[in-house]
C-alpha cells in the first residue's frame, strides 16, 4: 500500500490558489507600465503543460502604446511577447495599512522564454484585488519586483507596496524614480469570478 501526502502549499499550487484570484481559463485585459512605458496585453490563469503541471499565470504584451493603433488585448495574442509565471507562495503583509488595503504578496518563478531570457528568474509580486459588483468587473493591481536569478529573496518585495498604495502616481514620470529598481506595474481587468 502506498500513501501519497501533499502539503497544503502543493495542493494550493495545484489548484492555482497561490495566484491572484482569477477565473481559470478566463482572459483578462491588461495594461503594463515598465520604466514609464505603457503597453497593453492579455492575462490568463491556465495550464501550459509545456512548462508546468500546475496552473500558471500567463501574460502577453503587445509592445509600447502607439496612439494610432487600437490595442487588441486578448483578441489576438499572435504578435505578443509571452511571460509565464508559476505562483510559488502567497503571504499576508504585516503592516497595518497594507492589511487594511487588502494587499497580498506572492513569490513567482518566471519561466525562460525564447524572447526574454535564458536563465529562470524569481520575482516578488504585491497585489490588490478589488471587485466592483455594480459593474460586474474585478480589477487586480500588481507590482512586480526586479528579477533575481537562481533564488527568491524576501528583500525583493521592498517598496512594492508604495506603487500600489499610491496608484495616482503610476503615470507621473517624476514619481517613477521612487519605484524600486526594475519594478513594473500591471493592471488586470476582467469579469468577477463566479
Amino acid at each position: 500500500m502506498v500513501f501519497v501526502f501533499m502539503c497544503v502549499a502543493d495542493r494550493e499550487r495545484q489548484s492555482g490558489q497561490l495566484c491572484p484570484p482569477m477565473t481559470y481559463k478566463e482572459k483578462y485585459e491588461v495594461v503594463f507600465i515598465e520604466s514609464g512605458i505603457q503597453m497593453h496585453g492579455c492575462a490568463s490563469l491556465d495550464h501550459n503543460r509545456e512548462f508546468s503541471d500546475v496552473p500558471v499565470l500567463q501574460f502577453w504584451s503587445e509592445g509600447p502604446v502607439n496612439s494610432s493603433i487600437e490595442p487588441t488585448y486578448c483578441k489576438n495574442i499572435n504578435n505578443t511577447v509571452p511571460n509565464i509565471f508559476k505562483c510559488m507562495s502567497k503571504t499576508e503583509p504585516t503592516n497595518k495599512e497594507e492589511i487594511d488595503k487588502g494587499l497580498k504578496y506572492m513569490s513567482v518563478y518566471q519561466y525562460p522564454t525564447q524572447f526574454i531570457q535564458v536563465l529562470p528568474f524569481y520575482r516578488c509580486v504585491a497585489f490588490i484585488a478589488e471587485e466592483y459588483a455594480d459593474r460586474g468587473i474585478m480589477e487586480i493591481r500588481m507590482a512586480f519586483s526586479n528579477v533575481r536569478a537562481n533564488s527568491y529573496d524576501e528583500t525583493q518585495c521592498e517598496g512594492l507596496s508604495y506603487i500600489l498604495l499610491n496608484k495616482d502616481m503610476i503615470y507621473d514620470v517624476e514619481k517613477l524614480n521612487k519605484w524600486p529598481e526594475g519594478a513594473s506595474y500591471v493592471f488586470v481587468r476582467g469579469n468577477i469570478p463566479p
